[in-house]
This record gives structure tokens, C-alpha cells and sequence, in this order.
């Protein structure tokens, strides 16, 4: 068996992630996120170093978790930055974080792919990962029938590896035009490639358990059959066989080898299935297969491409088992029993059996921890404080516009006398309990004289509040802005500063809020005043008992519509929580 190669990358002095990203930080997030962040940074670089091994001394056990993590980085750095040309100069800033990637592809190693895209940084460790797996795979298939097991399930997750990238690498993978084994169509072949030799591990476990010959004659056809597929995958794309056929290893040639091989397996087995049949012409037949066997195996011998060296022995090892029973059975056929030797096309073929399926894989993006996820951008945290800004002036406009409406609804119930009027419509004697609780209220804090002299406190606030407004803020930007004009006009472009009124634009709009709210203030005060006056006699009853102001009520008949006056309080109500 045999596991797909890894690519080659460079080291930190080539390609290194460190600089360019701290350079980035700075000029999209500031120097104190810069500083933050160095430790994680660092640390993902650490992990690439790891992740740059080669096929002979790489311990894939090691090797798989750290490619896991360093993958899992990769894909949150794509998700959160640009990558590409910085366009950083002395007078801009870097807009995208500028690394060249380097990658050599695993068939061809003369052919090196660079571009500053992440995607060939995701898809080149993706590959890396599904080939160690792969190599772990066949390590494993080499010792014992745990060992097979494992292997069969590594081979199943590689090709799930290579299938995934098939299938979501797609157009992203096509610029890479030096690396044409992350390409679609290669990533297919090598995922079919796998699931050849997870089925190969089945059909060999099913040899050391010394399971019945059908079975095992089938499965090594379910074998053969997946590697007939991977022969016609290489041959569908011109491209990818002819990349292959320049490569360092010639995969179509092992495929054709493994192929026949299996067949040969299949035949020899079932030889051993028709030699236990109780009819005539067993012997013939068991002949006939074993003969096949050793046929394919003759010729596959002759192949004149180099192949991994396990192949050999395998096809020997099958030679030595199978050449003296041929050799028996053809002294016993001859001596013996003289049966006819049919040819292999007369007879029933062998139906395959395959027991095994891709594992869909999945990145493992939640392996680490995101170091930037609290992070924003510069430009992006001024226009929220921008934001944040207009949204407070709109919501102190729509407080102005709210207690002006308030005032004006306060003024128009006090002309038609409510909400007093409608408490009164309720009790058809004495004092209504609403009207005592207010008259109480007012008698808490003072009464006529004290309600006077809070009026006049706030007056002289407003009036003091006005003069420090015009004198000490709106007096001083005038002067400011006055010198500047002044300045200006005499220097003309020398002047190379910004203009006062952009300057004070933030401050004059500060200055018009205030004033509205003290022009609303006057505005209040003189209807309060007006009122005062108005109703100063009437307000000195306010010092009677709740008795003595019930005795001066007139009696009055039972009022109608009561059900209309309930009403009316009811909206009165919530006219009042506003």
C-alpha cells in the first residue's frame, strides 16, 4: 500500500506569518492590540514550523493533531483578515496582510506554487493532513489485524480528507496552477485511491482470519474494482495524467499493478472454493483458475515502472503459495483424473463485494481558541462612537419635542379644568380623594409661598444660566473664530489651518441644544408664571382642611355617563405616565 506524498513548504526566513501580521494589527487595530496580540501570533507560527515535515521522518502520530490545530487557525486568519498586497506605503497603511505562500506539489517537486491567497496555505495543509493520515494508514497495515483494522478506518478518513477538498476547494484551487495535486480531479483519484486500499485492508483481514474462500475471492474483486476506478480517473483528465506521468511515482502504474493483483487473489481463492465442489471436472476448473492466477501474476512482473518494494514481495509471497499447488494439481489432472481445463471466459465470474465507504470529514475550526475576537478596527470603532453620537442628539430632540408636548397637553387639561373635572364625576359629595391627595401634596412642601419661591429660584437660574452661555462660550468662539478670519485673510494659503468654523462645528451644535433646552425653559416658566397669578386667590384655599373646602361645595345631582367620565380617566392616566 502506498500513501499520498506530502507537499514541501519553506521555513520562518521564507515565509513568515509574525511580521506581516503584527504590521497589520498596528495599522488596522493600534499599537496596544499589536502588543496583545504578539504571544498568539507567535505561537501560530510556531505551529506552521511544525507543520513543515517530510514523508521520511514525519511521526504522523505527532504530526496529524498539530496540523489539526495549525488548520484550524489557518481558516479563522482567512475568516477575520484580507490577505494580499498591503498597498502599505510611507504615506498609507497596510489593508490586507501581505505573506507569500509557498508550496510544492507532492507529485512533482520541481514545481512550486507561490501567492499571497491563504486559500493555497488551507488547502496545501488540508492535503497534508489527509497524506499523513494516509501514511500513518499504511504503517499500520503492515503488523497485525488491530493494526489492519486502524488502517482500514485512517484510509477511509484520508479519503474523506481528499474528498472534502475536491469538493469545496472547486474554482478556489484553479489559480494554483503549480500545484495540481490540491486541483479537483487529483483530489478525487487520490480519495478513491484510499477507499482501494481501506477495501484492500478488509480483503487481507479476511485472509488472516482464513474466511471462506467466496468471501474472500469476492472482496478481493470489490478491491480490484476500486482500483480500476482509480486507473479511469486518471485517465479522464489529460492534464492530471500527464502531470502524474512526469511525477517521481507513477500512480496509474501502481493501480494497474494492485488491480490485476487482486484478481489474481480472487482467482487463486477461488480455486480453493471449486476444488471443494462435489462434481465432475473439479479438477479441471481448479486448474483453470490457478492458472489465471499465475498468468496475471507473470505478467504484472514485467511492468517496467519502479514501485514501492511491498508490491514485489506480496506478488512473490502469492507465487510461493499458489506454484505448488498448481504444479499438484496439473501431475494429478495428467496422472489421474485427465479433466478438461475450461477457459476463464466459460465460466462464472466472481462477483464483487465491497464493505467500505468514504468517513466525511469536517474541520475541526473549534481546536483553538480565536485570539482576535474582541478585536475592531479602528475606522469601525470611530464611525460606532460617530454613531452612538448622532443617535444620543436624537434621542435629547425627541425628549424636547416630547416635554413641549407634554406642557401643551399639561395646559389645554387645565383649561377645561381636568383631570380634577373627571375625579368630581365620580363622587357626588364632598371632596374627591384625587383633588385632597394633590391639595396635600402641595401643603407638604410649603403651599402658595413656598411654590412662589421656587419660581423665582428658577428664574434667576435660567437668567444666570443665559448670561454664562452668551458671555463665557458663545463670546469666545466668536472671538476664535474672528482671529482666524482675520489670519486667513492676510496670509491667505500660507494659513495651513483648518478652518474655525469646521473646528467648532461640534461645539455650536453643543451651544443650539443648550439653548433650546433654556428657551423651552423661559418658555415654561412664563405660562407658570401666568397661571400663578391667575389663580393666586384660589391657590390661598389650599390652607383649609379637607372639612372646611367640602362645606363649600355646592351639592350637585348624581352625574350621567359616568361610564364615558371612567374612560376619559383612564386615558388622563396614561397621559400622566408619559
Amino acid at each position: 500500500m502506498i500513501s499520498a506524498f506530502l507537499k514541501k513548504t519553506f521555513d520562518s526566513k521564507q515565509i513568515n506569518l509574525v511580521k506581516s501580521l503584527q504590521i497589520y494589527i498596528r495599522d488596522a487595530y493600534g499599537k496596544d492590540k499589536e502588543k496583545e496580540r504578539m504571544g498568539d501570533i507567535r505561537e501560530i507560527q510556531q505551529y506552521r514550523d511544525s507543520c513543515n515535515v517530510d514523508d521520511q521522518t514525519v511521526s504522523p502520530v505527532s504530526a496529524i493533531p498539530k496540523h489539526e490545530q495549525y488548520l484550524a487557525y489557518v481558516m479563522l486568519l482567512e475568516k477575520r483578515f484580507s490577505w494580499g498586497k498591503s498597498g502599505r506605503g510611507v504615506f498609507s497603511k497596510a489593508s490586507k496582510v501581505e505573506v507569500w505562500f509557498k508550496w510544492v506539489d507532492s507529485y512533482r517537486h520541481t514545481k512550486i506554487e507561490q501567492s499571497m491567497d491563504i486559500k493555497l496555505e488551507k488547502f496545501a495543509i488540508m492535503f497534508n493532513l489527509g497524506a499523513l493520515m494516509s501514511l500513518h494508514a499504511v504503517k499500520l497495515s503492515e503488523t497485525d489485524e488491530d493494526g489492519l483494522k486502524q488502517a482500514c478506518k485512517l484510509f477511509r478518513e484520508s479519503g474523506g480528507v481528499f474528498e472534502y477538498i475536491s469538493t469545496n476547494a472547486g474554482n478556489d484551487a484553479i489559480q494554483f496552477v503549480q500545484n495540481m495535486d490540491i486541483q479537483k480531479d487529483s483530489c478525487k483519484f487520490l480519495a478513491n485511491l484510499m477507499l482501494a486500499q481501506a477495501q484492500a485492508c478488509f480483503a487481507e483481514m479476511a485472509i488472516r482470519k482464513k474466511m471462506k474462500p467466496k468471501l474472500v475471492s469476492q472482496l478481493a474483486i470489490g478491491t480490484s474494482e476500486f482500483y480500476q476506478d482509480c486507473i479511469n480517473m486518471i485517465d479522464m483528465t489529460a492534464a492530471l495524467k500527464s502531470w502524474i506521468e512526469k511525477g517521481q511515482y507513477n500512480f496509474k502504474e501502481h493501480c494497474r499493478h494492485q488491480q490485476q493483483y487482486y484478481v489474481a487473489i480472487a482467482h487463486y481463492y477461488e480455486s480453493q472454493r471449486v476444488a471443494k465442489l462435489a462434481e465432475e471436472g473439479v479438477y479441471g476448473k481448479e486448474i483453470a483458475w490457478l492458472k489465471s492466477a499465475n498468468s496475471i501474476l507473470s505478467s504484472i512482473a514485467n511492468s517496467k515502472s519502479k514501485l514501492i518494494p511491498t508490491l514485489t514481495s506480496h506478488r512473490k509471497q502469492l507465487i510461493r503459495k499458489l506454484s505448488p499447488r498448481l504444479k499438484e494439481a496439473l501431475k494429478d489432472n495428467n496422472d489421474i483424473y485427465h479433466d478438461p481445463v475450461p477457459s476463464i471466459s466459460s465460466m462464472k465470474s466472481i462477483d464483487g463485494r465491497q464493505n467500505v465507504a468514504i468517513i466525511e470529514y469536517k474541520p475541526k475550526t473549534d481546536n483553538v481558541e480565536d485570539p482576535f475576537k474582541n478585536m475592531v478596527p479602528k475606522d469601525t470603532a470611530k464611525k460606532a462612537d460617530q454613531l452612538k453620537a448622532e443617535l444620543m442628539g436624537e434621542i435629547q430632540s425627541l425628549n424636547l419635542k416630547v416635554n413641549e408636548n407634554n406642557d401643551n397637553a399639561r395646559a389645554i387639561l387645565a383649561s377645561l379644568g381636568l383631570p380634577a373635572a373627571v375625579d368630581c364625576a365620580q363622587t357626588t359629595t364632598g371632596l374627591p380623594d384625587a383633588v385632597w391627595e394633590r391639595v396635600a401634596e402641595c401643603k407638604k412642601i410649603g403651599g402658595v409661598k413656598e411654590l412662589n419661591t421656587m419660581y423665582s429660584r428658577i428664574e434667576s437660574i435660567n437668567q444666570e444660566s443665559w448670561k454664562i452661555l452668551q458671555e463665557e462660550v458663545i463670546k469666545t468662539l466668536d472671538v476664535e473664530q474672528s482671529i482666524d478670519t482675520q489670519i486667513r485673510t492676510k496670509l491667505g494659503s500660507k494659513w495651513q489651518r483648518t478652518d474655525s468654523m469646521q473646528l467648532q462645528k461640534e461645539y455650536r451644535q453643543q451651544v443650539d441644544v443648550i439653548a433650546n433646552h433654556l428657551t423651552t425653559a423661559i418658555e415654561t416658566n412664563s405660562k407658570i408664571e401666568k397661571s400663578m397669578k391667575e389663580n393666586g386667590t384660589q391657590m390661598s384655599a389650599f390652607d383649609k382642611s379637607k372639612e372646611e373646602l367640602a362645606d363649600e361645595l355646592p351639592n350637585v345631582d348624581e352625574i350621567k355617563d359616568n361610564e364615558e367620565a371612567e374612560q376619559l380617566k383612564v386615558f388622563l392616566d396614561e397621559l400622566s405616565e408619559v
